[in-house]
Parts: structure tokens; C-alpha cells; sequence
């Protein structure tokens, strides 16, 4: 993973009508951080105001506000790096729900090993 003053290595999905679908940041930090910040954001349809619960989808959040989950140190950076990487996955489900894993090299389950046992760069 890119690290050092002025990197900001990251993986976002969002739509063709970008911001007014949202958008996911599934990996994203910057410089020499040694952990990801997973974070939604969201914009149509809303009146501006701050919500304090992100867990949940008021249809009066600011715009393109978001909500975000820091993820465990090491998986991001230099301590990504160090442990020889590790996986990122995501679950997707358009209507519900997104659910997003990320296993150091050292604590990634036997079943995703087995399947994909050979190294995949992105």
C-alpha cells in the first residue's frame, strides 16, 4: 500500500450520478495512518441538518455528511505493509445494508484462503 507524505490511498465506489447516489469509501487514509476509515456517504433528498446517529438513514442528514467506522490499527499504511497486507472485503446490498471485512494476512479464514490461494493485486 502507497505510504509517505502526500499519499492518500483509497478505494471508493459510487454511481453515475456522483454525489447525489452516495458513495462508499471501502479504504482511504492518508500519509503514514496505520489504520482504514470505512466510510457511506449519502446526499439526495436532504435539508442540511446534522445527525448524530450514524447508524441510522434520517432523511435529514447534511449532505454528503457521512457516517464512519475506524477499523483496527495495522489495516492501513506502514502496519499493513509490515504484516504483509492483508484482505479487504465488502458486502453490498442496495436496499439494506453494506458490510465490510478486513483481515490482516495473519487472520484471514481458512475458507477465503483455500478458495483464493494465490495473491490478487488490485
Amino acid at each position: 500500500m502507497p505510504t509517505g507524505p502526500g499519499t492518500w490511498p483509497s478505494f471508493w465506489m459510487y454511481g453515475d450520478d456522483w454525489p447525489n447516489n452516495g458513495e462508499l469509501d471501502v479504504l482511504e487514509g492518508i500519509d503514514v495512518s496505520d489504520d482504514d476509515l470505512f466510510t457511506g456517504h449519502w446526499a439526495k433528498n436532504f435539508n442540511g441538518s446534522l445527525a448524530t446517529n450514524c447508524f441510522s438513514h434520517a432523511d435529514d442528514l447534511a449532505s454528503m455528511q457521512g457516517c464512519s467506522i475506524q477499523a483496527a490499527n495495522g489495516t492501513f499504511g506502514p502496519a499493513f505493509n509490515q504484516n504483509n497486507g492483508g484482505i479487504y472485503a465488502m458486502e453490498w446490498n442496495r436496499s439494506s445494508y453494506t458490510k465490510v471485512w478486513i483481515f490482516k494476512r495473519s487472520d484471514i479464514p481458512n475458507d477465503i484462503i483455500q478458495v483464493y490461494h494465490l495473491p490478487v493485486l488490485i
